[in-house]
């Protein structure tokens, strides 16, 4: 990277990054809070954002790309309300609560989806999934050396089947466009980078 590039992009981040927020407001529907607010950027002017919360909290997820002893990939089937179709093909995922550790809650996420257990996490990478509107961040996690050792412990109203699919037939699925989330695309290009990288998979 050149020195130059990054001497220009810290002095942009400087210009616009916010000193003060005032005058907030919140939106309460439930599971999906709005708050409000006008903000004051360092380059003088003042913005007026809208950010989007989860029960609350900034939403922040692990989402699981779990890839079996024989190399397979499992997936999950279930509602999606807000998708066409009303159900999304994707890999297991859940919420980060204050406090919890990212790994740890992609071990269990994985176990309570799924029944499976993996011998291996490795963070592949944390990005922000929508940083015009939500603080959430989302850690990729690959789970090596997966085996179907229980029931799924799901919620009442959570309703999730499983499928182990070879990584070509990920790959078909999003061309085909089975999947087509966000998490489940990032989770798979970031695999892939990795195992271009690593001559075996443990």
């Amino acid at each position: 990277m050149r020195r130059e590039v990054l001497e220009i992009i810290e002095r942009e981040k400087e210009k616009y990054k916010t000193i003060d927020m005032h005058d907030e407001k919140v939106y309460d529907c439930g599971f999906i809070t709005v708050d409000e607010a006008e903000y004051d950027l360092n380059n003088g002017e003042t913005i007026s954002r809208q950010i989007i919360k989860k029960q609350g909290k900034d939403g922040s997820g692990t989402i699981i790309f779990p890839i079996t002893k024989e190399g397979n990939v499992v997936i999950i089937v279930e509602p999606r309300v807000a998708v066409k179709g009303g159900v999304s093909v994707e890999v297991p995922a859940g919420l980060v609560e204050e406090g919890e550790d990212a790994e740890e809650v992609a071990k269990r996420e994985l176990v309570e989806e799924t029944g499976y257990i993996g011998e291996k996490f490795t963070k592949l990478v944390d990005y922000y999934p929508d940083e015009a509107s939500s603080k959430s961040i989302n850690y990729i996690y690959l789970a090596e050396g997966c085996e179907k050792k229980s029931e799924q412990d799901l919620d009442d109203d959570e309703y999730i089947s499983t499928l182990e699919i070879t990584i070509e037939e990920f790959a078909e699925l999003i061309r085909l466009g089975y999947i087509r989330g966000g998490i489940s695309i990032t989770a798979y290009l970031a695999v892939k980078e990795y195992l271009n990288n690593n001559e075996t998979i443990n």
